[in-house]
Formats: structure tokens, C-alpha cells, sequence
């Protein structure tokens, strides 16, 4: 995968799109790239994601979008494999939150919760993995949801994030 023809890529599929461009063709476009980039590409689409998220390029969100909404669909287990090999304890945020739209494991959310340095971890990355945790999460998940909910000084949407993703654990396990 070249990197400056998946930057050029990202750039036409970025907000504006100009006269030429509907949402409907950047779809179209995404969902062609997905399929032309393959299960090959995922670690390095990760990494791309890494970098563009660290360096405050805006070009980041786009990626996200792209991997989150086309590129999850259809290679959910390497992209799942990507994000846990590049996961440190600081995140990224991002590729935390990508775990959510990947397949649900044990494995997944065990590694996330061993790697990540929850007691450190900015709102940023407090709300990703929050949120990773209400999609992919099980009922023993519960217990550091919970005791997370206990912290002082906690942000208002991390507060909500917290009972969002509690409510989806019991949705989903049947509680």
C-alpha cells in the first residue's frame, strides 16, 4: 500500500467535496478501495491511522471513517489483529475505538484491558475504551466499567459513555 496514494485518496474523500463529487461516489470509491486493498493492508492501515492521529492531521478522521465503516465490514479479524499489535498504553484512542466496530473476543478485550494505562489515560482515551467495551464487551467487563464510574473528576460524556456501554452489556448478554 502507498502511502501518499492513500493520503490523495483521503484528501478527494474529505469535506468539501466540491461540484463533482456526491456522497454517494465516495462510497462507491471506499468500498472499491476496501476491496482493492484486501486483508493484506490492514496493520498498515492501522499504522497510517496512528501516525495521522498523532501528527493532528485532519485527514485522520477520514481514515477512521473509511476503516470504521467499509474496511471493518470485510476484514474484521485482521483488523483486529492490526489494532492489537500496534495497541501501547497510551492508544491511541483511535485504533482502541476501532476494536469496537471488529470481532467481539475475550482475547480482544483481555489484551485492552492488560495494555492500556487506564490510570493515566486522557478523557480522549477513557471514552474509546468505554466505548469499545459497551460494543464488544461481556458481562465480567462490568466490574472495571463499574469501578471506573467511581473515579473523581470524570468528565460528563465519559459518565454517559459509562452507562451507554453498561446498558449494551446487558442488552447483549441478556442481564
Amino acid at each position: 500500500m502507498d502511502i501518499a496514494i492513500l493520503r490523495g485518496k483521503l484528501e478527494r474523500w474529505s469535506f468539501p467535496l466540491g461540484p463533482f463529487l456526491s456522497i454517494e461516489d465516495v462510497y462507491i470509491e471506499m468500498e472499491e478501495e476496501t476491496h482493492r486493498l484486501g486483508s493484506i493492508s490492514a496493520n498498515q492501515l492501522v499504522e497510517a491511522l496512528i501516525k495521522l492521529e498523532t501528527e493532528g492531521d485532519p485527514l485522520w478522521e477520514t481514515l477512521d471513517e473509511f476503516i470504521v465503516t467499509w474496511y471493518s465490514r470485510n476484514y474484521p479479524a485482521d483488523l483486529t489483529e492490526a489494532v492489537l499489535q500496534n495497541l501501547r498504553p497510551t492508544g491511541p484512542p483511535s485504533i482502541v475505538g476501532l476494536l469496537g466496530c471488529t470481532i467481539s473476543s475475550n482475547k480482544a478485550v483481555n489484551k485492552l484491558k492488560q495494555t492500556l494505562d487506564l490510570n493515566n489515560a486522557n478523557d480522549d482515551l477513557l471514552e474509546a475504551f468505554v466505548g469499545t467495551i459497551g460494543d464488544i464487551g461481556s458481562a465480567e467487563d462490568l466490574e472495571i466499567l463499574h469501578s471506573l464510574q467511581k473515579r473523581q473528576n470524570l468528565a460528563i460524556t465519559i459518565k454517559e459513555s459509562i452507562k451507554i456501554a453498561i446498558s449494551n452489556i446487558y442488552d447483549r448478554v441478556g442481564i
